[in-house]
């Protein structure tokens, strides 16, 4: 029974994966026709355009799209050599509704002169394998910064914010997952580009140069030295036996988290949100570290690891947003 309900729980999350690369992918393909100059009567799955995709020039969108193409490819093979169903569709559109979006997509496709990948789009719905086409030589031989639109810094970032968004994403989904007697998973239908979490955590860096990128990744790797210097100290603290040691490390140590508590504030106060940190310090390993040395100090070095939790979690919640 554990076995089967942890082979669930898998299935589940590798579904979610590809309804995640799905939604994307059509939101880019809503984005593109958009920015070729269709206006679609009733866009679906802008709330997948977490990149405020239409923002950039159309030959840079399309080679977005094609790269998404491979990527949902990839997602949906790799559910298929794992489980060998084709059920990873979303629970709420059934794949016939799905198929029928992209075909009343294909006249707009035709009028931008791209049916042929509109066709494609559609065929990769399918189940018949030997219809599918690959864009991967295309994209390989297409220049990776057209006109030098794509932003490196910006890309290398969001990576980093992303892979916090799926572990948050994750543990949401657990815990609704145990509370349905048929667990699903859903994709968001007309919701609004730029509403998602994701795209409120992105929108902090989509907005800034990469010199402003810069800036920001140093505060956060400056912020990670800091808790890293204290976290060593309150090491050394617990195992010294000498007096005059410990009453040093305690001076650094109140000094350090007062640094600390400062910098966190400012960053908070500037970009609204401790993510950029998180992907760094991972949130769950800082909290278990910090509440260890609570349990193993005592009177005022119990205080010093209160104080520096305090600066990150509020009765045990993340003071991120």
């Amino acid at each position: 029974m554990q076995s089967q309900i942890l082979l669930n729980i898998q299935q589940l999350e590798i579904k979610q994966s590809v309804v995640n690369s799905l939604g994307m992918f059509l939101a880019i393909a809503e984005g593109y026709l958009k920015a070729k100059g269709i206006n679609l009567p009733n866009p679906l799955f802008a709330y997948y355009d977490h990149f405020n995709i239409t923002r950039d020039p159309p030959e840079l969108i399309r080679l977005k799209l094609l790269n998404n193409y491979e990527i949902f490819m990839a997602q949906k093979q790799n559910y298929l050599n794992i489980f060998r169903e084709y059920n990873f569709y979303p629970d709420n559109l059934p794949v016939q509704a799905l198929k029928d979006i992209i075909k009343n997509w294909i006249p707009y496709a035709k009028y931008i002169h791209e049916e042929k990948l509109y066709n494609d789009i559609l065929l990769a719905i399918y189940e018949d394998e030997e219809k599918i086409v690959s864009y991967y030589d295309q994209i390989k031989n297409t220049p990776k910064t057209p006109n030098g639109l794509a932003r490196p810094l910006e890309y290398a970032k969001s990576i980093s914010i992303i892979h916090h968004f799926k572990d948050e994403e994750m543990k949401n989904n657990l815990e609704k997952w145990k509370n349905q007697e048929y667990p699903t998973v859903d994709i968001i239908i007309g919701g609004k580009s730029g509403t998602s979490k994701l795209s409120q955590n992105l929108r902090a860096i989509n907005n800034l140069t990469d010199k402003e990128i810069i800036e920001k990744m140093n505060k956060e790797k400056n912020m990670s030295n800091i808790i890293n210097t204290i976290l060593y100290k309150a090491n050394r603290l617990k195992d010294s036996h000498r007096k005059d040691e410990k009453e040093s490390l305690r001076g650094q140590i109140k000094e350090e988290t007062e640094n600390l508590e400062n910098q966190v504030n400012k960053y908070k106060q500037k970009y609204k949100s401790l993510d950029g940190l998180w992907t760094i310090v991972k949130d769950d390993d800082l909290e278990k570290q910090i509440k260890s040395y609570i349990n193993d100090f005592h009177n005022n070095d119990k205080q010093l690891m209160e104080n520096l939790f305090n600066i990150f979690f509020e009765d045990n919640n993340e003071k991120m947003n």
